[in-house]
């Protein structure tokens, strides 16, 4: 069982009960909701949100490009090392959370040379955005409101013609075009964020 909001919730419990308008309300259920629909964001969008910091390693090579898999928040604090050595001789690029080096992001081994190696760039760094795009807040009340307004019917569509002729289908994605973990019009709000790379 969920212990209230994660650190990556798009929303906060009040503000989804405002804007949806809901009533009777399971608090713990909205909190187990807005994790839930705060992660499809994340997975759909394949990068996080909130802001924080940390540390992560990449693997660097002889491009000038190191796509860092999430917007830099600011560069205050920005760390970089190859192998274990600082360095400052590079260009950040906070929006697309990339790190341009001319030289590229090999390591120098007294051993081997240069060369590249598993992880050998570290980047600490405060990533996400802040504040949070209202395009990502209103993509995770779209979805909560599908969740809300389809309970017990998730994944079902059902037809009747005439009365004498009805059937059930399961529905592998949302009903127009949407990703099977958001609907079509949280996609839509959604898709300056989305990485590719």
């Amino acid at each position: 069982m969920v212990d209230g909001l994660r650190t990556n919730a798009l929303l906060g419990v009040d503000e989804t009960i405002l804007a949806l308008g809901l009533s009777e309300v399971d608090y713990d259920r909205v909190e187990r909701l807005i994790n839930a629909v705060s992660a499809r964001i994340e997975r759909y969008c394949r990068t996080k949100f909130k802001k924080r910091t940390e540390t992560i390693k990449l693997t660097g090579g002889t491009g000038p490009i190191l796509n860092l898999g999430a917007p830099l928040a600011t560069t205050d604090g920005l760390v970089v090392k190859i192998g274990g050595v600082a360095v400052t001789d590079y260009t950040a690029m906070s929006e697309r959370g990339e790190l341009y080096r001319d030289g590229g992001w090999l390591s120098y081994s007294i051993l081997s040379g240069w060369g590249t190696s598993i992880n050998n760039v570290e980047v600490t760094a405060q990533f996400g955005y802040d504040p949070l795009p209202d395009d990502a807040k209103e993509a995770a009340l779209i979805t909560m409101r599908y969740l809300f307004s389809n309970e017990g019917r998730e994944g079902m569509q059902s037809e009747s013609i005439g009365g004498e002729y009805s059937y059930t289908k399961f529905l592998q994605q949302w009903e127009r075009g949407g990703s099977a973990l958001l609907p079509p019009e949280a996609t839509d709000l959604l898709e300056d964020f989305v990485r590719w790379a």
